[in-house]
């Protein structure tokens, strides 16, 4: 794929919304978007200052970018682009980064910066960095890393805000351009100093079990459990319902309870590296004498904006499925669909205005979650591919 003949200028950065919708950014024409896999490409600069882009990054229905100064964010399908750099100094942004509900911005100038309001505030992050000139970021996981002009790589510790030197094995006078990982190692590009790798199982990893138990406000007898586990992927999961009943090991099951009563819900993981985290939650589970107690489990992100599970909004079928599934909506604007499997891998995404046929012929039998979002609400549903 060529496409410096039509920008006519170098290539910076690249994300890929689906496998036809890609954005890249640019030494000094600024952001181009293609819809066709790369076939063609339009400008897309309404709203920045600045045409030297250095990074994207995707959350939802959003896209962030950063060009030589600022951070902007725009709706992926409706490309104008607003300046979110409330509390971003001198913002000379050269790198972006996403992890659970929190934005990373890194500066070369005034070190990192973090959003956890989807960058309509930004506050400093530098706590533990000597030097604040920081080229890049990247997330394993639940783990976030920076690579500075100064021989440093600072891993992120959630917990107290600070951030960890991780230097062992590097030579001095070395500068950090870019990182990034497998599910073994994480690599470190250097200027005059070749490739560097660590084995991941050698840094201070951490995996949570973590769930939150959330009453349905407009469901009676319904409960949200808001998996916010972490560590690095594929998760196991095993879940235990606390009522002598078979343990569920996706990441997003349902669970009915015939009575009501106090229940220990209880959640192991095991990440990648062989990391085991174990966490419960004790609670009483309200019901009327006729009906049952259900609890879906859902992804992290979604109960922030009236998450529900049944609506009469969107119809799906048919469900099972074997080679096409069809979606349907009552909403008047576009939304953002996504389909995760029951390790929560994210498995297709794309935009859908009122109706939109998918092809699951190439996806693997079982049970799949199905995300609608929009900037007001998130619909919830599971489908099964036979």
């Amino acid at each position: 794929m060529i496409v410096n003949d039509e920008t006519g200028s170098a290539l910076t950065s690249i994300v890929f919304i689906d496998s036809s919708n890609i954005f890249i950014g640019t030494e000094n024409k600024g952001v181009f978007q293609s819809l066709n896999a790369g076939s063609n490409w339009v400008m897309q600069n309404q709203g920045l200052n600045d045409t030297y882009i250095r990074a994207f990054a995707i959350k939802g229905n959003k896209i962030y970018t950063a060009p030589n100064r600022g951070v902007y964010n725009s709706l992926i399908n409706n490309i104008i682009w607003n300046n979110i750099s409330v509390g971003i100094q001198y913002e000379f942004i050269m790198d972006l980064a996403i992890s659970g509900d929190t934005l990373f911005a890194v500066s070369s100038a005034s070190g990192i910066f973090i959003s956890q309001n989807n960058g309509l505030s930004w506050t400093p992050s530098n706590t533990g960095i000597p030097y604040e000139d920081v080229n890049t970021i990247t997330v394993v996981g639940s783990n976030v890393f920076v690579g500075t002009n100064f021989e440093q790589v600072l891993l992120y510790s959630s917990q107290n805000g600070s951030w960890d030197t991780i230097n062992t094995g590097f030579p001095n006078s070395i500068q950090i351009n870019c990182l990034f990982a497998d599910n073994s190692y994480l690599y470190a590009g250097t200027s005059g100093n070749s490739l560097w790798r660590r084995p991941l199982s050698d840094l201070v990893l951490n995996c949570s079990a973590q769930f939150t138990l959330v009453a349905d406000t407009t469901t009676p007898h319904h409960y949200f459990a808001v998996n916010n586990s972490s560590g690095i992927l594929p998760l196991l999961y095993s879940w235990d319902w606390g009522d002598g009943s078979p343990v569920d090991y996706t990441a997003y099951p349902s669970h009915v309870y015939d009575t009501a009563g106090y229940y220990t819900i209880c959640l192991t993981i095991i990440d990648a590296l062989g990391c085991i985290s174990y966490y419960c939650d004790s609670s009483y589970l309200q019901k009327s004498p006729n009906s049952m107690i259900t609890v879906n489990v859902i992804p992290q992100g979604t109960l922030g904006i009236n998450t529900k599970v049944l609506s009469n909004q969107i119809k799906i079928y048919p469900n099972p499925t074997k080679d096409n599934l069809t979606i349907e909506t009552n909403y008047n604007t576009e939304q953002r669909l996504e389909i995760l499997n029951l390790i929560g891998q994210t498995v297709y995404t794309t935009n859908i205005n009122k109706k939109a046929i998918i092809n699951t012929s190439a996806f693997a039998n079982g049970v799949y979650i199905l995300k609608l979002s929009s900037d007001k609400e998130t619909v919830v549903r599971k489908f099964v591919k036979e």
